[in-house]
């Protein structure tokens, strides 16, 4: 007995694939996936990197109906796939931290809870009051708000109340807390990095060698004579860096 037709360009497609990223992840597109999420599934997880996180993250309906909105979004433009894979990913994290549960029994969870997952996740240290990795605990909290606004839009279609009043409690906890608990420590810890960040200068002579070959330059374009747009687009370059060159030594 033949296979179908459309089974034996499948099949092709898989063998085709299995050349180009491995034969084991090729696999992956054989697993069954709802019909909503088949273009998530073949364009951003399946080109994940096979770990904890992905596992988390497919099976977490929450984060799966996170990643297609995204994709409804922006997944038409290639290299918004990788940051829709990002997104998914940093709730991945939070998620294989809720031992045994997932993002909806989360944002079921207390707001406490969720702050001290989230802190372990971003490397809170309470001694300092400051995250080692503050703008993955901003980045995480925005994508759970998200969470919880596709959640309560879903739920007041369906006319599931219970899902839409977690979703309803977790916004007003989200604003009467998260800036005390997490984003103002976040953004602190992100001000205080970019004021101690060292930022390296240019030796004197290195200057001053830099300004003379420009100013060299451009004697040399006035003396020929401005004759064609070439010249005086190397000219408009040298004045331009000049001007930089300038300015930057002021400051």
């Amino acid at each position: 007995m033949e296979a179908p037709e459309n089974c034996n360009g499948k099949k092709g497609q898989l063998q085709g694939e299995a050349l180009k990223i491995g034969a084991i992840k090729s696999g992956t597109f054989l697993l069954p996936t709802k019909d909503e999420y088949k273009n998530l599934q073949d364009n951003v997880i399946s080109k994940m990197i096979e770990d904890d996180i992905k596992t988390a993250v497919l099976g977490d309906p929450v984060v799966m109906n996170f990643g297609n909105k995204l994709y409804e979004q922006m997944g038409h433009i290639a290299h918004r796939q990788v940051y829709i894979s990002q997104k998914m990913r940093e709730l991945g994290k939070l998620s294989i931290k809720v031992t045994e549960n997932n993002m909806l029994q989360l944002l079921i969870a207390s707001f406490v809870v969720t702050g001290i997952y989230l802190s372990s996740v971003s490397l809170f240290y309470f001694e300092t009051k400051e995250f080692k990795m503050p703008s993955l605990a901003l980045k995480i909290g925005h994508s759970m708000k998200k969470c919880a606004q596709d959640m309560y839009f879903e739920s007041q279609v369906k006319g599931n109340n219970e899902e839409a009043n977690v979703a309803d409690n977790f916004f007003k906890m989200y604003k009467i807390v998260w800036m005390v608990e997490i984003s103002s420590k976040a953004l602190a810890t992100l001000e205080k990095m970019k004021y101690n960040k060292t930022q390296l200068l240019p030796l004197v002579e290195d200057v001053v060698t830099l300004s003379n070959y420009l100013k060299l330059i451009s004697e040399k374009i006035k003396k020929s004579g401005i004759c064609n747009q070439e010249q005086y687009v190397e000219l408009s370059k040298m004045c331009l860096a000049e001007i930089i060159l300038f300015n930057r030594r002021r400051s």
